[in-house]
C-alpha cells in the first residue's frame, strides 16, 4: 500500500461544473474552461493531490424555493447510479435545467467529467482521488425550511419532505434518488431525537445500501485511472438509527474492507497501489457513530486519516494523529473553507493560523474541502479572481513558524451565525447533539463559546498557539500578540470584565452603554505569558451599576500574532 504524504489535498465538490459558469454570468462554459476552474489554478501551488467528489451537489433551486439540492445522482458515466444528465423536463430551475445540459454534452462528445479531471490532474503532476460522500443528506435540505432561523432561508415550509415514513412529492423541491423514492425502509426514518434533515439518510444497516456503496466504488476503481478514493463520513455524519450506532459498526468495518479490496484488485490490474483516505469527525466522536476507524487503521486499509468538523480550527486531533502514524497512516486536518472563510474574514492569517496548529498538533498535511466557493459572487466568496494566495503558503510548516496568524478559539463557527446563541441553549441536550453534528454544527463535542456569563462567575476558555516568543528572538523578531472578545449585551447595565491568562491578569475594562449593545474588547498581551502548550484565559464578570444586573454573552475570542523586527 501506498504511503505517500501530501502537503495539501483539495477537495472539488464538482462545483466547477457550473461555478463560475453560472447562467447569470457572461462565462461561456468549455472544456479548456472547466480544466482551467478545476486543475490549472493549482499550477505553483503546494497542492499535491485533487479529490473530485462524484455527485450532483453543485446547484441549487430558486431562493424563493429553499436550498433543495440533489444528492446520490451523477454527472459520469456510470451503470450503478442515477445519472442526473438524463433525467428528463421540465426542470425544477433553470440551473438544474442547464447543469444537466452542460453534463449531457460533454458525454455526448466524449468528454466523462472526472476522466477528464484526472487526465489533465496527472499533466500537472497531481495524483487524482474520487471521493464518495458516503451519506449526503442535500437531498434533505428542503424539509429544514419549516425552521427558517436555522436554515436562513426566505418562505419556510410549512410540511416536512418525509413523514409518516413516506415521501410528499409535492413538498420537494430537490431532486430525491430513486433508491430512495422506492425503498423509503432504507432510510435512518423519523425520530425525536434527529432534526428531519436526517430522515432521509440511508440506514447502513441494510445490505442494500451498503452493496450499492461498494457497487459505485467498484466501478469508479475499475473504470478510471484514479490514484485512489477518499470516503467522505462527514457529508453527513449519520450511518444508522439513534440507538444502533455500536452494535452496528462491524457493518461498516465490513464495508471499509470490501472498498480496500477493490482498490487493490483495481490497483494489481494497473501495476500500481491505490490509496484509502478517510475524511471523518475525529476518532472517539466517529466511533459513537458506528465507525470503528481505530479498526481499519489496525487493519492496515487506510493510507491517510483526515480529521475535520465544518470549521471548528482547533480541534483536539493530537491523539488521532498519533494512533495514525503508529498504523502507518498519514494524517490531514480538513478545514470546510465555507465556514473559514466567514469565520477568518477571508484573511491569508487565518488559514496559516489553522495550518500552524494543525501541523503543531501532528499532522502531516491539511484537506481543504469547499475552497472553491470562495470564486462566487461577493455575496457569498471574494468573485472570480480570488487567487487562491494560501494554496501558496499552508502546506510548508517551516515556512509558517514567523509569519503573521489569526487564532480563533472555540467555538460553535459558521452556525451561530444562522441561529441566537439563547435560542440555541433553549433546545433539548439530544438535539443540540444532533445539531452540532449536522452539516450547520461544527463540533463533536460541546463548544465553549458563545457563552452566557452572570455576574460573579467566571469561564475558562482553552487554546494552543503554534507560536513562540524566545524561538521568534532567536531570529531578530519581535511577536505582538492582540486579543479580541466580542460581547452582547443581555440586560443593558455596566460590566466589569476582568480577564485572567495563565494565571497573569492581563486586563480589567468597563462596559456601559453601547447601541445595540454589543461590545468588543481588545488587548495587547505580553507573549511572555503564553505557551506553545495549553493556554487557559479565565474571564471574569461583575456588576457594574449596582441597580442593574449584569449578564452577557461572550461570542468570540481571536488572537492576533503578528511578526515585527525591532
Amino acid at each position: 500500500m501506498s504511503r505517500t504524504h501530501y502537503r495539501i489535498i483539495y477537495n472539488h465538490d464538482g462545483g466547477t461544473l457550473m461555478r463560475p459558469f453560472h447562467p447569470f454570468t457572461s462565462v461561456p462554459f468549455s472544456i479548456e474552461g472547466f480544466v482551467d476552474k478545476t486543475i490549472g489554478f493549482l499550477a505553483g501551488t503546494q497542492v499535491d493531490a485533487v479529490t473530485w467528489t462524484l455527485g450532483t451537489d453543485n446547484g441549487y433551486v430558486a431562493a424563493q424555493q429553499g436550498p433543495g439540492r440533489a444528492a446520490n445522482l451523477y454527472c459520469h458515466k456510470t451503470e450503478v447510479g442515477e445519472r442526473f444528465y438524463e433525467l428528463p423536463p421540465p426542470f425544477q430551475s433553470k440551473i438544474w435545467h442547464l447543469h444537466a445540459h452542460r453534463v449531457r454534452t460533454m458525454i455526448e462528445q466524449g468528454y466523462d467529467p472526472p476522466e477528464v479531471v484526472i487526465e489533465h490532474g496527472h499533466r500537472h503532476g497531481l495524483e487524482v482521488f474520487l471521493g464518495f460522500r458516503m451519506n449526503d443528506l442535500h437531498d434533505g435540505r428542503p424539509v429544514e425550511r419549516n425552521t427558517p432561523g436555522i436554515m436562513g432561508t426566505d418562505v419556510p415550509m410549512r410540511f416536512p419532505v418525509f413523514e409518516a415514513g413516506a415521501f410528499n412529492e409535492a413538498n420537494i423541491r430537490g431532486y430525491i434518488c430513486k433508491l430512495k423514492r422506492e425503498h423509503p425502509e432504507y432510510l435512518i426514518g423519523e425520530h425525536p431525537e434527529l432534526t428531519r434533515l436526517c430522515h432521509i439518510g440511508f440506514d447502513y444497516a441494510h445490505p442494500q445500501v451498503r452493496d450499492f456503496r461498494v457497487a459505485l466504488i467498484k466501478e469508479a476503481c475499475q473504470n478510471y485511472d484514479l490514484d485512489g478514493v477518499e470516503l467522505d463520513f462527514l457529508r453527513h455524519p449519520i450511518y444508522f438509527k439513534p440507538g444502533e450506532a455500536q452494535r452496528r459498526a462491524g457493518l461498516m468495518t465490513e464495508l471499509v474492507g470490501r472498498v480496500r479490496a477493490c482498490l487493490d484488485e483495481a490497483g494489481t490490474g494497473r501495476g500500481k497501489q491505490l490509496s484509502l483516505n478517510i475524511r471523518s469527525l475525529p476518532l472517539a466522536a466517529s466511533a459513537a457513530l458506528g465507525l470503528d476507524i481505530e479498526a481499519w487503521l489496525e487493519n492496515g486499509w487506510i493510507d491517510g486519516l483526515i480529521a475535520g468538523i465544518d470549521d471548528i480550527i482547533q480541534l483536539p486531533i493530537s491523539d488521532d494523529a498519533e494512533k495514525a502514524h503508529e498504523a502507518g497512516c498519514s494524517f490531514y486536518l480538513s478545514l470546510k473553507v465555507e465556514a473559514a472563510f466567514q469565520q477568518l474574514g477571508y484573511s491569508r492569517e487565518g488559514f496559516r493560523a489553522a495550518a500552524a496548529y494543525a501541523y503543531h498538533a501532528g499532522a502531516d498535511g491539511i484537506h481543504l474541502f469547499n475552497m472553491n466557493a470562495l470564486r462566487d459572487s461577493h455575496d457569498y466568496g471574494l468573485g472570480a479572481n480570488y487567487d487562491f494566495s494560501p494554496l501558496r503558503e499552508i502546506g510548508e510548516p517551516d515556512a509558517l513558524r514567523f509569519s503573521n496568524k489569526h487564532y480563533k478559539i472555540d467555538n460553535l463557527g459558521v452556525s451561530h451565525r444562522y441561529i441566537d446563541s439563547g435560542a440555541f441553549h433553549e433546545w433539548s441536550e439530544s438535539l443540540q447533539d444532533r445539531f452540532l453534528r449536522s452539516e450547520m454544527g461544527t463540533a463533536s463535542a460541546r463548544t465553549e463559546l458563545p457563552a452566557r456569563l452572570q455576574e460573579g462567575t467566571a469561564l475558562a476558555l482553552h487554546f494552543c498557539l503554534s507560536d513562540d516568543r524566545d524561538e521568534a528572538a532567536a531570529h531578530g523578531l519581535t511577536m505582538k500578540v492582540v486579543l479580541t472578545l466580542r460581547f452582547r449585551d443581555l440586560t443593558g447595565g455596566d460590566h466589569l470584565i476582568d480577564l485572567t491568562l495563565n494565571g497573569t491578569r492581563v486586563h480589567r475594562t468597563r462596559l456601559q452603554d453601547e447601541y445595540p449593545l454589543r461590545y468588543t474588547v481588545e488587548e495587547n498581551l505580553d507573549p511572555a505569558v503564553l505557551t506553545t502548550r495549553q493556554n487557559e484565559l479565565e474571564v471574569r464578570l461583575e456588576r457594574g451599576n449596582p441597580d442593574v444586573i449584569s449578564e452577557l454573552w461572550l461570542n468570540d475570542v481571536e488572537v492576533l500574532v503578528q511578526y515585527v523586527e525591532p
